[in-house]
């Protein structure tokens, strides 16, 4: 990253006192980072780069994200390591989906 002269944003995940368990980046942080970011006459946003689910298993809105990353023609880099099983969920199952969808059906 150093090396390429990028400089990263980082984005702050939800975090829940409660349980101690920090959750996933919302849509709506996603959303002001790309607005200040576009709003510079100095840098561009070069993608959007995302883990999830989180190492505690808490899954962002990753279908909102992509839709976000389309809108404003900005690649989505998802890392979804800890959310390979999401894609052996039964789709034809009539049950409430239990897992998120995976990554490349957003």
């Amino acid at each position: 990253l150093v090396l390429s002269g990028l400089e990263p944003v980082f984005l702050q995940p939800e975090y829940c006192s409660r349980t101690d368990v920090v959750h996933g980046v919302l849509p709506a942080t996603v959303s002001s980072a790309l607005e200040q970011v576009n709003a510079r006459d100095d840098c561009v946003v070069a993608a959007i780069v995302l883990v999830s689910p989180t190492y505690y298993g808490v899954s962002s809105d990753c279908g909102a994200i992509a839709g976000l990353a389309h809108a404003h023609g900005v690649p989505l880099i998802l890392d979804e390591a800890h959310g390979a099983h999401f894609r052996f969920e039964c789709e034809s199952s009539s049950e409430r989906r239990r897992f998120p969808r995976p990554g490349v059906q957003c």
